[in-house]
């Protein structure tokens, strides 16, 4: 993480996206965080069957699949079960992702700090597993 955080403060061109989840009420339910370390710019992953490996992968590829192709260039992310793919999803995807030292959330500040804000739509204890893809902030009954 230390080689990429000090490529990032020299000013790369490559945008560098940071990844994390907010987990919902009981840990049953979570919603995705990317976050452009420059810009600010977020996408949300909705993970409404769950946040393992595969549904992470899939929602992470539905997300950057979206993006300008100049957009993809390195993920800093948490030491999680639900990145075990990220070797196939960096062959697939040309997206590095490389994991921040344990017990180091400051390495992915603007993500941190960008959870904290979105908390206020999706509080503690929210089932996130109702909100819906099209508002994320919203569950479909609101």
């Amino acid at each position: 993480m230390a080689e990429s955080t000090a490529t990032r403060r020299r000013g790369s061109q490559s945008p560098s996206w940071e990844g994390d989840l907010i987990i919902g009420k009981d840990h049953h339910s979570a919603v995705g965080t990317l976050v452009e370390w420059s810009t600010r710019f977020v996408l949300l992953l909705n993970l409404p069957k769950g946040r393992d490996a595969g549904e992470v992968d899939r929602a992470m590829r539905a997300a950057v699949a979206k993006l300008p192709m100049n957009s993809s260039a390195q993920s800093p992310a948490t030491r999680a079960q639900e990145l075990t793919g990220h070797l196939n999803f960096t062959i697939d995807t040309g997206i590095g992702v490389y994991f921040c030292d344990p017990h180091s959330p400051w390495q992915r500040g603007t993500n941190e700090n960008t959870n904290g804000l979105l908390r206020q739509y999706m509080p503690k204890g929210t089932d996130l597993s109702v909100l819906t893809e099209d508002n994320p902030t919203r569950s479909p009954a609101a």
